[in-house]
């Protein structure tokens, strides 16, 4: 089964600086559930900081889904 992981970048238009990627704790069984996960999170997280250090500082929120590539092993 395929797992895909969200992953969100918060940046800076201002600074052009993005801060360190930050994982979702849940993945997903497909890209459809990640991307709109996506768009939710992405519009609480700009809510939690508000619309004037929003505007102040040119924040926006990047987000990517991916698989996870890692390799499991069952033992």
């Amino acid at each position: 089964m395929m797992e895909i992981i969200l992953t969100l970048y918060l940046c800076s238009f201002t600074t052009g600086i993005c801060s360190p990627p930050f994982k979702y704790d849940k993945t997903f069984n497909n890209y459809y559930d990640c991307l709109n996960t996506g768009y939710i999170e992405s519009l609480k997280k700009s809510e939690q900081i508000g619309k004037e250090k929003v505007n102040e500082n040119g924040i926006y929120i990047r987000f990517i889904c991916t698989e996870d590539t890692k390799v499991k092993v069952e033992t």
